[in-house]
């Protein structure tokens, strides 16, 4: 570790684990053509966003839609989804890499109690980190300011000492209102050079 940074914070979806709705929506349509492309809405909703948070469930989700979509799509969709939730090799190699060059590791993210417990049973790795906020367990969710205070405050976090990778723009310019070095990963290269332009890793 070379650096004025201590602390890398990490997203999950689109960072270390796929998160493609739309994908998986034209994945879907191949098996049955009747899926409508603005399924992947459902993701966007207030009720998603509730789901993030931890105050609602799947049931919740379909319930809502139910005039929009039918059940059995909407049950397709949001089971594929969930199954489309890996990890990402490029991801993976950032999140060692931080590792090996003896920063801390934090986890960010927006993901609802089912998703959260499925990671934690098939890929333990993510629990070798020193914190972890999850939307589920906060009832808050990015962009929200009170759940960075809440990442800031439960780790003893020194904002500028620290680095938060998210692949949402609006959630990288929270983290910068908070003082936090933010970075977005629209591609990992990109990531990836970013780190080595601040001396943070050397892959």
């Amino acid at each position: 570790m070379n650096s004025k940074y201590k602390n890398i914070v990490f997203d999950i979806g689109g960072v270390l684990f796929e998160w493609r709705p739309v994908e998986v929506m034209k994945n879907l349509k191949r098996i049955d053509k009747d899926i409508p492309h603005n399924i992947v809405d459902i993701t966007r909703s207030q009720v998603w966003r509730d789901f993030d948070k931890g105050f609602a469930t799947i049931e919740d989700i379909a319930h809502t839609f139910s005039d929009s979509f039918r059940k059995q799509h909407i049950d397709m969709f949001i089971q594929a989804a969930l199954d489309s939730i890996i990890p990402m090799e490029h991801g993976l190699n950032l999140w060692y890499a931080a590792k090996k060059h003896n920063y801390k590791i934090f986890i960010l993210s927006n993901l609802p109690f089912v998703i959260q417990k499925n990671i934690f049973a098939t890929y333990p790795f993510i629990l070798e980190n020193d914190g972890a906020i999850f939307s589920c367990d906060v009832g808050m969710i990015k962009p929200e300011k009170g759940i960075y205070d809440r990442l800031l405050q439960d780790f003893n976090l020194i904002p500028h000492e620290t680095i938060f990778i998210d692949d949402m723009e609006e959630n990288i310019h929270a983290a910068k209102e908070a003082g936090i070095h933010g970075i977005l990963c629209d591609t990992h290269h990109n990531v990836t050079t970013t780190l080595k332009d601040l001396n943070i890793i050397h892959l």
